[in-house]
């Protein structure tokens, strides 16, 4: 028998498993003495699979997008930045407001 970290976790995880979703693997005794029997127990990376990683998708899929306006041209940058000046002084001399 081995003790891990999990096992002075294991309290902490039981009262947030419904957040931290462990999976457990037991391969139960069948006989009165059972030549082998395991039971892990193991807690994903909720945070990283649930929130890291679609947001990272969602802003690699922007930088995909973004590359397209880089091609080189220097008055295409020049109007990029012109049009955005523009849609900031709009912004400014609205208020701000919506």
């Amino acid at each position: 028998m081995q003790y891990t970290a999990g096992s002075f976790a294991g309290i902490v995880t039981e009262w947030f498993a419904f957040i931290l979703r462990p999976e457990t693997h037991a391969e139960r005794p069948t006989t009165l003495m059972p030549p082998a029997a395991s039971h892990t127990t193991h807690t994903p990376e909720t945070v990283l699979d649930r929130i890291v990683e679609p947001i990272s998708t969602l802003v690699l899929q922007g930088a995909v997008a973004a590359r397209r306006l880089q091609h080189g041209r220097v008055h295409a940058y020049l109007a990029y930045l012109l049009i955005g000046v523009a849609l900031l002084s709009a912004v400014v001399l609205g208020g701000g407001r919506s």
